[in-house]
């Protein structure tokens, strides 16, 4: 998967392998995309990511009145919510 995935239905989005500074151009084609009522972000098929992912879910986390979940989060990724002191933005475990 190269893309993201989005289901509307149920506000899931998966995200593809690659989600980096490099793809983030690709993945964005349309910019709408960080406008979307993403409720869920599904890590399991990422096998690379940076800072460029974090990016996302913290524009995706303030566009819902609700936690946003996160699923199958990379730990690079959980590193640097840590970090940064985000894991309750994020709806993260501490």
């Amino acid at each position: 998967m190269s893309e993201l995935m989005w289901s509307e239905a149920s506000g899931l989005m998966a995200l593809p392998v690659e989600v980096t500074l490099q793809t983030l151009p690709q993945l964005l084609k349309s910019k709408a995309v960080l406008n979307y009522p993403v409720l869920e972000v599904d890590f399991s098929e990422v096998k690379l990511v940076d800072s460029a992912a974090l990016a996302l879910l913290l524009v995706w986390a303030g566009n819902t009145a609700t936690a946003l979940k996160v699923k199958n989060i990379p730990s690079e990724l959980h590193t640097l919510t840590t970090l940064y002191d985000l894991e309750t933005v994020l709806g993260l475990p501490e």
